[in-house]
This record gives C-alpha cells, sequence and structure tokens, in this order.
C-alpha cells in the first residue's frame, strides 16, 4: 500500500501547488501582461482584463491534470528503480505467466468492468443534480416568487436565483457533505487485500474477523459525524465560509439533510469493498444503479416544490443511500455469513451513542449561543459530544482496548 500512499500524496501537493501557482500567474498577467494572455485565449485584452477571475479558474484546474501525472510518474520512475533492483527468474517463470496471460486478463476484466462501470453510476448521482436541479427550481421560483423573496435582491435577481442556490448547494452543502466518506473509503481499501485472501483461502473465521473490524471502524467514525454535521450544519459552515453568509443561509437546511446520508454513505461504501474482495463486485453496480433511479425521481418530484426547492435534492440523496445501505447489508450478510444479530447488535449500539452525541451539540450549542464566537462555540460542542461519545461507547463494550487492538493490528 506504501507506493499507492506515497504517490497519493505527491499528487495531492502537486495539486495545491500547481494549481494555486497557474491560477496566480494568470491573475498576475491579466493585471501586467494582459496581451500574453489574449494571444494564448484567442481573446482581446479588455475581455481578459474583465474576466481575470474566469481564467485564473479555468487555468488553475489544470493543476489537477499536472498532479496526475506528477503521481504516475512517480509510479513509473519507482517501478523501474525496483524492477533494477530485484533479480527476476526466467525460463520456467516466464512461460509460466506467458501460459496463463489470457485467463489472467479475463479475470481482470471481469474484476474491472464492474467496479469501472460501479463508479461511472456513482458519479451519475452529480450527473442528476446538474440535469434537474436549475430547471426545477426555475419552476418554482416562476411559480411562487414570495418563497424565495428573501433571497432575492438588485445584486441577485430572480433569473439568477436557481443558479445561485444550485452552487450554494454543491459549492458548500455537497462539499462537506463528502468529507466523511472520503475519510473512511480508506476503511473499505484498506481491508480488501486480507478479506478477498480470507475468501479465497475459505477461511471464513478470518473473514468475518476483518469485516465486523471494518464495519466497527466505519460505524464508529461516520455515525457521530454524520448526526454531528446533521445538528451542527449552520455553525460548521459559518466557520468553513465565513464570508458567505448567503450561501451558507441557502446550504444549511439542505447540509443538515445530507449529514444523515453521511451515514448511510460511508458504511455502504466500506460494505461494497467486502463485496468486491469477496468477487460479486456485481452487486455494487446493480444497487448503485437502483440507488441512481431513486435520485432521479426524488429530484424531479421535490426540488420543483417550493417548500422543498434544493432541500428536495439532498432528501433525494438520503433516499437514495439509505436504500443502498439496507440493501448492502442484507448482501453483505448473505456473502459474508455473518450472523445478523451481531451485526445488528454493532450498529444499535453505535447509533445510540451517535445520537447521545449529537444530543449533546445540540444542547451546548444552545447553551453557547451569544456567549463565545462561532469557531469557539463549535469547539466546545465538539469537544464536549466527542467526549459524551468515547465514555457512551466505551459504558456500552463497543470502545475498549481489546477492540482497540484488533483495528490496530
Amino acid at each position: 500500500m506504501y507506493p499507492t500512499a506515497v504517490s497519493q500524496v505527491a499528487e495531492g501537493f502537486t495539486k495545491l501547488f500547481a494549481g494555486l501557482g497557474f491560477c496566480l500567474l494568470v491573475l498576475n498577467a491579466a493585471e501586467n501582461e494582459p496581451y500574453k494572455l489574449a494571444r494564448i485565449f484567442h481573446t482581446s485584452t479588455e475581455s481578459v482584463r474583465e474576466n481575470a477571475l474566469v481564467y485564473a479558474a479555468a487555468v488553475s484546474i489544470l493543476g489537477v491534470t499536472v498532479s496526475t501525472l506528477a503521481g504516475m510518474v512517480f509510479l513509473i520512475i519507482r517501478d523501474k528503480l525496483q524492477g533494477k533492483n530485484t533479480e527476476t527468474d526466467s525460463g520456467v517463470k516466464a512461460d509460466l505467466y506467458t501460459d496463463r496471460s489470457k485467463e489472467i486478463i479475463k479475470q481482470l476484466l471481469v474484476t474491472v468492468i464492474p467496479i469501472a462501470i460501479g463508479a461511472l453510476v456513482t458519479n451519475l448521482t452529480s450527473l442528476i443534480d446538474i440535469a434537474t436541479i436549475i430547471r426545477s427550481l426555475k419552476k418554482a421560483v416562476t411559480e411562487s416568487p414570495g418563497m424565495f423573496s428573501g433571497y432575492i435582491s438588485e445584486s441577485l435577481p430572480a433569473d439568477e436565483l436557481p443558479n445561485f442556490i444550485f452552487g450554494s448547494f454543491t459549492g458548500l452543502a455537497v462539499t462537506v457533505f463528502n468529507l466523511i466518506p472520503t475519510f473512511t473509503n480508506m476503511f473499505g481499501k484498506g481491508v480488501l487485500p486480507a478479506v478477498a485472501e480470507g475468501f479465497a483461502q475459505k477461511d471464513y473465521k478470518k473473514v468475518h474477523k476483518y469485516c465486523e473490524n471494518v464495519l466497527f471502524a466505519t460505524a464508529f467514525i461516520a455515525v457521530p459525524a454524520g448526526l454531528g454535521i446533521s445538528v451542527m450544519s449552520g455553525e460548521i459552515l459559518e466557520l468553513l465560509f465565513p464570508s458567505k453568509p448567503l450561501e451558507v443561509a441557502v446550504s444549511e437546511k439542505s447540509l443538515a439533510v445530507l449529514g444523515i446520508a453521511v451515514i448511510f454513505l460511508s458504511v455502504s461504501t466500506t460494505v461494497f469493498a467486502v463485496l468486491q474482495a469477496a468477487g460479486r463486485s456485481d452487486i455494487p453496480v446493480k444497487l448503485m444503479a437502483a440507488g441512481v433511479v431513486i435520485k432521479l425521481i426524488g429530484n424531479i418530484i421535490l426540488v420543483p416544490l417550493p417548500y422543498f426547492g434544493v432541500n428536495g435534492a439532498a432528501v433525494s440523496t438520503l433516499a437514495c443511500y439509505m436504500f443502498i445501505f439496507i440493501m448492502s447489508l442484507y448482501y453483505f450478510r448473505r456473502v459474508t455469513l455473518i450472523p445478523s444479530g451481531r451485526i445488528n447488535a454493532l450498529i444499535l449500539k453505535i447509533s445510540f451513542c451517535g445520537i447521545l452525541c449529537a444530543v449533546t451539540a445540540f444542547l451546548m450549542k444552545d447553551l453557547l449561543i451569544n456567549k463565545f464566537s462561532n469557531s469557539i462555540s463549535l469547539v466546545i460542542c465538539i469537544g464536549s459530544a466527542v467526549i459524551i461519545y468515547i465514555i457512551s461507547t466505551h459504558l456500552m463494550g463497543i470502545f475498549t482496548k481489546s477492540t482497540l487492538k484488533s483495528l490496530i493490528y
């Protein structure tokens, strides 16, 4: 796992410095030497000066390409250096690999294609939002302008409101929503080789051990984090985006709903890794495809309703991942043969402790209102909630030395 980890770190740093670097270069050139940018973008110097931020944002995306290239170059160089320092056998091994190459390629395609399709289906949820939210919001604003009067002003006319609401939803609420699943996703990836080995050896004791550990680790983090995001959505957005009060007001309720969806998405992603390790990569594809249909229907029905608006997209996302969560756990039990009682008990205990954690944060928020700054209040609320969560999980027999040791080793 080390080469992949190092390449991703290199990719992350390159993305940061290249993206910011390209952005600053364009802004500097637009101010001091606009004629150079005019030649590159085939436009006039006046257009470069007027749209400097647009060009800077576009060029900064080039940092993504450069960072991906950096990660690839690292892996290629490492492979070359590793090849020079490793003695390889010829003859029998080469013939063996040649004879089995077709079989290996076939097995790889059977495994990779469903996973690739699954990744495509996952991205369809974002595509559905792009295709439906703005159109549905235009209908809602036209039919019930009074419901949106609080956002309409001289700087934000009614015809620009749908784009503004959509941008706030995706730029703020969805960004925060993706933080926890991105983190917990590493649990599934990390345990995948061990689980695959267990299935190959038909060592179900080993499979059960790793599956229970990874499910516990994911739920242990995702449940309190998701519920915390839900009850503290406004405070979190204000802390992260202090200069965008109107965008925060638009996104606060949506993030509160998406906070619950964080739990279902995080656990489902981990379960999908186990199913892929078991050779059932077709199940995640089918479940995600069904979830996408639920998401599409939900957006079409809910977003045009003025009472819901963009919050309808958050509700449909929640329904999508709730369905995927329930069905993925069903197949998880069938494939791993883990007794359902053990999984249910684990989820119920962590959910109970997570609710205590969220209630603590909510009560502390009310107690500290107008007494401290938002950042200090948020730190106190989170700290108090974390203490209650650790104590409650310990008393429930969830968070113990033995469970911590099993997670580490």
